[in-house]
């Protein structure tokens, strides 16, 4: 290739002489003519450094992602464009199959019309994510329609600000609480009929 293009670059795994270690090396073979003969340079860089920390980062980023799917809060990750990631708990919790489902959209795509406190939705996701930009977290309770069993279902939620390659992002973590809603809603009822 080197000898019909001009150049050719790539990466070779190659052993040490003296210990038989393996290392990584980067590879440009280039054509080069001395006398009219056509003869083949080789530069080599060690780049073994270099594939460490890329495996390193590789590993951490699968580490990340195991605890990101294995939470059993549902976590969504959030930019200017909607929903972009989520994790399984947040598909099982909004009634999706799959990212798909969820991608592209805005978290009141899946929201009651109105809140608890008879607000509209958008207007006040409005103001709670305001209130996670301005102080870095909003904590609150929200009600949300689950898409397979059209059930309005209570939710706590954590807006958290959060940069992720140079890009300011919100990461909502919540759980369900209609249980808790239901008993605490018993037992204000109880406490006045008493």
């Amino acid at each position: 290739k080197a000898l019909t293009e001009g150049s050719c670059k790539f990466e070779w795994q190659q052993k040490r002489y003296d210990t038989n270690e393996l290392f990584f090396t980067e590879i440009l073979l280039s054509k080069v003519a001395i006398d009219e003969k056509p003869l083949i340079q080789a530069n080599i860089r060690n780049i073994n450094d270099r594939k460490q920390a890329e495996a390193a980062s590789q590993n951490s980023e699968k580490n990340l992602r195991t605890l990101f799917e294995s939470n059993r809060d549902a976590w969504l990750l959030l930019d200017d464009n909607g929903i972009f990631d989520a994790n399984q708990s947040a598909l099982t919790l909004y009634g999706c199959d799959d990212i798909e489902e969820l991608t592209g959209l805005s978290v009141i795509d899946r929201s009651s019309p109105t809140q608890e406190n008879g607000e509209d939705t958008e207007e006040l996701s409005k103001k709670h994510i305001q209130t996670a930009f301005d102080k870095g977290t909003n904590q609150f309770e929200w009600k949300i329609k689950n898409q397979k069993t059209n059930k309005i279902i209570d939710i706590e939620v954590l807006l958290s600000t959060v940069e992720i390659n140079g890009r300011l992002i919100l990461q909502s973590t919540a759980r369900e609480i209609t249980e808790r809603k239901e008993m605490e809603a018993k037992v204000e009822k109880l406490a006045y009929e008493d």
